[in-house]
């Protein structure tokens, strides 16, 4: 009898160890999850206006920088500011 009695004291004992342990940790997880953004696009799209204007060399010169982190960016050739006017 002093066996199972020892044996559940001591279940009491890791409960009231472990129960503030546990929800310190979820708390942690919580706090630290409103800190933490969500990850960048890994494609972007943007518009240059006309394929020989001068965005449409801004966008080739930005999808090599941003190729060099593993982003793709999709080039979208517009009418420029004419196509606005619509």
């Amino acid at each position: 009898m002093k066996t199972k009695v020892r044996a559940l004291l001591e279940s009491v004992g890791k409960i009231k160890v472990f129960t503030p342990a546990i929800i310190l940790a979820f708390l942690g997880f919580v706090v630290a999850y409103q800190f933490v953004g969500l990850a960048p696009p890994r494609e972007i799209v943007m518009a240059t206006g006309s394929s020989g204007g001068a965005y449409a060399s801004y966008g080739k010169g930005y999808s090599e920088i941003l190729a060099r982190d593993g982003i793709t960016l999709k080039l979208v050739n517009t009418s420029g500011s004419v196509e606005n006017l619509k």
